[in-house]
């Protein structure tokens, strides 16, 4: 036995989950009141300086499963709808690439105040009724409820539904995830901000409940692709990332 595995069998439970991803909580609530929100003024103030609005063409886009399934569609006017998409720069980089498609963020009501009007993108604090493609990349486990969003995702995508960077688990587990500021957004470290621990509410999701939900309302499941970066996610051998695609 190695080393690392002695010091591991003697490491009491509770040592391990402060370890990887803090002690869970008994609810979101409970997580929520120790911790800020995406909503955060600061923090979103903070990823609308740091916004890259000159982005090299297409970088971010053609990394993303998303360009696949809006080039499998085969329409030039798709509507998109991107919930949780920050400041909105893959959507700029996806109207460069498909200039006749229209594309909505969907963001909490802070960051849609400061986005409004900078751009070709358009942001939103709900989902518009209808959309070609709904996409969320990494925000779902950010708010209390899912799969309320996700059931307006299957009834307003005329299409595909593309869920990227989630944190899936067999069971509920809620935690208060903390990270540097200077984590958030993209683009260099604009000036006036000191780098300081943020700290929001955590959730996971039920895989097998995304796929049922889509299945009531007529999606299949046509990809799945395990997450490149599983090891970095919180609980080793509950928590799992899975890129999953839905398709009409």
């Amino acid at each position: 036995m190695t080393l690392r595995r002695v010091l591991k069998s003697l490491t009491p439970p509770i040592i391990g989950d402060l370890l990887h991803g803090g002690c869970p909580y008994v609810s979101w609530s409970a997580a929520s009141e120790s911790a800020s929100s995406y909503s955060d003024q600061a923090l979103n103030a903070f990823k609308v300086a740091r916004r890259m609005p000159g982005s090299v063409e297409g970088a971010l886009l053609r990394t993303n499963l998303l360009y696949l399934i809006a080039l499998a569609c085969g329409k030039p006017d798709l509507s998109i709808v991107d919930f949780g998409g920050s400041t909105g720069e893959l959507g700029a980089d996806f109207l460069i690439a498909f200039p006749d498609a229209t594309y909505t963020v969907v963001e909490n009501p802070a960051m849609v105040a400061m986005m409004k009007g900078q751009g070709p993108v358009g942001f939103a604090c709900t989902p518009p009724a209808e959309c070609d493609i709904f996409f969320s990349s990494g925000a779902l486990q950010y708010i209390e409820n899912p799969t309320e969003i996700l059931t307006v995702a299957f009834t307003s995508a005329r299409r595909s539904v593309v869920l990227m960077r989630n944190s899936f688990a067999d069971e509920d587990i809620y935690r208060v995830q903390r990270s540097r500021l200077f984590a958030n957004g993209s683009g260099p470290i604009p000036e006036g901000y000191k780098d300081r621990t943020v700290r929001y509410p955590h959730r996971t999701m039920k895989e097998g409940s995304i796929v049922e939900i889509a299945r009531q309302y007529g999606f299949r499941c046509v990809t799945r692709i395990a997450e490149a970066d599983t090891d970095a996610l919180p609980y080793a051998g509950k928590v799992y990332g899975t890129q999953l695609v839905f398709l009409r």
